[in-house]
Formats: structure tokens, C-alpha cells, sequence
């Protein structure tokens, strides 16, 4: 009678055992260092991760959340194209660390059309606020947007700071038809704190290929930042990345602004990067009004600084124009499209073997340049620079067009800005390469143009002193 009371409480304990672990939540609250931890180790937990999250709330007292993976997690073997079926849907918010573990995601098929919010774009997070992603390989994945939104792989919309270190990216394909802001990393970010940074070290991203309509705001890593931060830094990050223009779904495309790693920012950093863009633009799909490219940034609007950085590959326009295909200006730049800032400009121990080739380009305004596009800062400065790659512009049909072996146009009076100890100094530059240009048939420039080894056009200020300071500057290529 004693054995089969005891048999019978050790089933009732087993099963009250088993009824608690279904009730407990999949977390675990570290008082020591204020964080929820939480494991996935499921391609159904980590779908699951926002009801898990909710779930901790009360135990972990609004503490920010430690999420690790435990094992890879396949949602496809298959190799996937624009027309996979989506398996994913966007985790609504993350605040906290995600740490991959050095487990790898694959497979994800992120579209917007799973019946979801408007505001729950292609991406794996959609709203990220102070957070941190490390030790991942995101591998395999299509992020598609056909209604015209935001655009990602891993974050749509980021509140504040962010860390993301130890990221490789492999076989991504991004789409967007419509006039959109598309990243691999964040499409948007915004921040209302100065002291706050958005840190991006050791990316390794391979393979990646862009399908877009020609006209929004594109980065390889990050599409727009709004507002000041303490910076936008980018560290020891590679990035291979094919871009293939598509037909839009707009009747005429408005305006586009690509950069290689960041399309739009503030104030910026790139320090020891390497970019690889293979960047083709179709002439008779061009947008009817601006176009700013550069391969690591698009624009500008702060202070930025370029050191040990190496950019290669090519950015081209082919194709026949047509007489409703105008682009009001372009602003091309091996580094960057545009810079407009009151605080200063920095390139330093750089090489440039981007070829830049277009051809039959309609543009009102024309701004080329191997390092920067257009140029607006009270003080610049350019040191130890090469550039190798070759600059030809065929049968342009543009009004103005300022061209330079390293800066399109500089103009150090950006909204009347006075500064005591401006200056622009260029030192220990070369070009090897070639930079050969020539007008379209019949066509003949209405204003002023210019031509330039350094730069194509300097305006500096009359009323206030100015240093311009040219030291071993060697043009070894032809201009023509």
C-alpha cells in the first residue's frame, strides 16, 4: 500500500512539475546585471519572440532584455528569389541585446504582403530602441517591398542608439519598386539624444545585390538617419554589393539617393572600410529630378571623416536617353555624393579604384568628383589620397558640369558660415587613372564649366581669410 502511494505522488508531482514549466516564462530576470535574459533555440521562438517578451514583463520589471541564440535556425533550404513565398513576420519592438552566438538565420522571405499593419514593413525587427546585435550570420534571406515602404533585413525603423558588431551578411537580395528608404541594416533611424551613437564595427556583408526602381533613399547598410547624433560610426566593415536598376512602378521617378554604406546622415565616420559596388544606372529610367550617389555615402549633412579606406568597383550610367528622362542635378562621388556642413571635412590614408563611367547623361547641373561630389564646408582637408580608377563622361548634354580628379565642387562659403581659421588643404594626393569627357552631338554647355586634376570649381570667401594650401600633388593620368 506504501510502494503504490508513493508511485502515485511521484506521477501527481511529475505532472504539477510539468504543468509549471508550461505557465513559466522563457526568461530568466539577471538582478545582477539588470537584464531578462531569454534563449531561442526554435525557428518558433524566435517568430514567438515578441509574445515571450510581453510575457517576461512583470518578472523582469521593465528591464531591457538578453536574447541568445542557441542553434542556427533554418526557416528555408531552398534558395530564394523575388518569388518566395513570406515566412516571417516583422517582431514588433526590441529593446536590449541580441546575441547571435555565432549561429547563423537563413531562409527568411520578408514581404509586405502577410496581412499586417501598414507600419510593419519587410524586416526582421520593426522597431528597435537603444539596442545592441552581435555574433550573427544572416545568410540566404530576400527582404521585398511591393507597396512602396521602408525596406530591410534586420531593422525598419531604429529609436535612439545602437551597437551592432561581428555581423556577416551573405546572399541577401533586396527589392523595391516603388520610391521607398531600404538598408540590409536599418532603413530609418531618428534620435533626439546628442550624446547617443549608432556604431556599426565589423560587418562583413558578400554577395549582396540590390534590385531598385532607380529613385528613393538606398544604403547598403543604413538608408536614412535623422536628427544629430554623437556620431554614425562605421569600423573595420566590408561590403561586396551589386545594384541593378529596375523599372519603377511610378510613370516618371522622382529623385534618388544612394550610398554604399549609408544613404543620408550626419555626422559621420569611416574608419579602415572596404567597399566593393558594382552600381548601373539606366539612362532612359532616370529620376526627373536629383540624383546623389556615393559609394559610402549618399549625403552628408555633418561633420565626416574618411581614414584608411578603400573603395573599388565601378558606378555607370548606360543606355539611350530620352527627352523626358532629366535628371535637375547630379551629385557623383567615389566617397560622397554631398557634403554640406559648418564643421569640417576629413579624408586621410585612402585609396580609390572606383571607375566612374556615364554616358548620354541628360542633367541640368553635373557635380563629379572621386572623392566627393559637391562640396560645402568652411574646411577641408584631403591628405595621403590615390586615386586609380578612371573618370569618363561621353557625350554629356548638361548646362553646367563641374568635374575634378578628387572633388567635383567645393564652395567653402556654406550658408555664409564665418570661421577664423578656415582652410582647404590638399597634400600627398595622386591620380593614376584618366578622366576624359566629351559634349553630345550638336550639344554646346550654357554657362561656365570646368575641368579640374583636384577639384573642377573652388568658391572661397572674400570676407574673411582663407588658406588654400596645395602640397605633392601628382596627376599622372591624362585629362582630356
Amino acid at each position: 500500500m506504501k510502494q503504490k502511494f508513493s508511485l502515485f505522488s511521484f506521477i501527481i508531482l511529475v505532472a504539477i512539475s510539468w504543468l509549471q514549466a508550461q505557465d513559466a516564462p522563457a526568461c530568466f530576470f539577471n538582478s545582477e546585471a539588470n537584464r531578462c535574459e531569454i534563449n531561442v533555440s526554435s525557428t518558433e521562438e524566435f517568430q514567438n519572440l515578441a509574445n515571450i517578451q510581453s510575457s517576461c514583463m512583470n518578472l523582469c520589471q521593465g528591464a531591457p532584455f538578453y536574447v541568445t541564440l542557441t542553434e542556427d535556425l533554418i526557416f528555408s533550404e531552398d534558395i530564394l528569389d523575388s518569388n518566395c513565398t513570406a515566412n516571417f513576420s516583422p517582431i514588433e519592438t526590441f529593446r536590449g541585446t541580441f546575441d547571435g552566438n555565432n549561429h547563423t538565420i537563413s531562409g527568411l522571405c520578408l514581404k509586405d504582403t502577410i496581412p499586417l499593419e501598414a507600419t510593419l514593413y519587410p524586416a526582421i525587427f520593426n522597431n528597435v530602441n537603444q539596442a545592441s546585435f552581435k555574433n550573427l550570420t544572416l545568410k540566404n534571406i530576400v527582404s521585398y517591398s511591393e507597396s512602396g515602404g521602408n525596406t530591410a533585413v534586420l531593422i525598419n525603423y531604429l529609436n535612439d542608439g545602437l551597437e551592432v558588431e561581428n555581423i556577416k551578411i551573405q546572399d541577401v537580395t533586396l527589392i523595391s519598386k516603388y520610391y521607398a528608404t531600404a538598408a540590409l541594416l536599418v532603413a530609418e533611424g531618428f534620435s533626439e539624444d546628442p550624446s547617443s551613437s549608432q556604431i556599426f564595427k565589423s560587418i562583413q556583408a558578400q554577395n549582396i545585390n540590390f534590385l531598385i526602381s532607380g529613385e528613393g533613399t538606398i544604403g547598403g547598410f543604413v538608408g536614412s538617419i535623422y536628427n544629430d547624433l554623437k556620431n554614425v560610426q562605421f569600423t573595420e566593415s566590408s561590403l561586396d554589393l551589386h545594384v541593378t536598376q529596375i523599372d519603377s512602378e511610378n510613370e516618371k521617378p522622382t529623385s534618388l539617393t544612394f550610398g554604399g554604406f549609408i544613404a543620408q546622415s550626419g555626422k559621420t565616420i569611416f574608419e579602415k572600410d572596404t567597399l566593393n559596388i558594382e552600381f548601373t544606372l539606366l539612362n532612359s529610367k532616370l529620376p526627373m529630378e536629383n540624383i546623389t550617389i556615393g559609394g559610402l555615402a549618399g549625403v552628408v549633412s555633418n561633420r565626416i571623416s574618411i581614414n584608411q579606406v578603400q573603395a573599388d568597383g565601378f558606378i555607370k550610367s548606360i543606355g539611350e536617353t530620352t527627352p523626358d528622362n532629366f535628371a535637375g542635378m547630379l551629385q557623383l562621388g567615389g566617397f560622397v555624393g554631398l557634403v554640406e556642413t559648418n564643421d569640417s571635412i576629413k579624408v586621410q590614408n585612402s585609396e580609390i579604384k572606383t571607375d566612374i563611367l556615364l554616358n548620354q547623361l541628360v542633367s541640368g547641373q553635373v557635380y563629379l568628383g572621386s572623392v566627393f561630389g559637391n562640396a560645402n564646408s568652411p574646411s577641408m582637408i584631403i591628405h595621403d589620397v590615390v586615386y586609380s580608377g578612371d573618370i569618363s563622361v561621353e557625350s554629356l548634354l548638361g548646362d553646367i558640369y563641374s568635374i575634378g580628379g578628387f572633388v567635383g565642387s567645393y564652395n567653402s562659403t556654406f550658408e555664409n558660415y564665418v570661421s577664423s581659421s578656415s582652410t582647404a588643404n590638399f597634400k600627398n594626393l595622386e591620380m593614376s587613372g584618366n578622366l576624359t569627357y566629351s559634349f553630345g552631338e550638336g550639344f554646346y554647355p550654357s554657362y561656365d564649366n570646368s575641368v579640374g586634376g583636384v577639384f573642377g570649381t573652388c568658391q572661397l570667401s572674400d570676407s574673411y581669410p582663407f588658406d588654400l594650401i596645395f602640397d605633392e600633388i601628382k596627376v599622372n593620368g591624362s585629362i582630356s
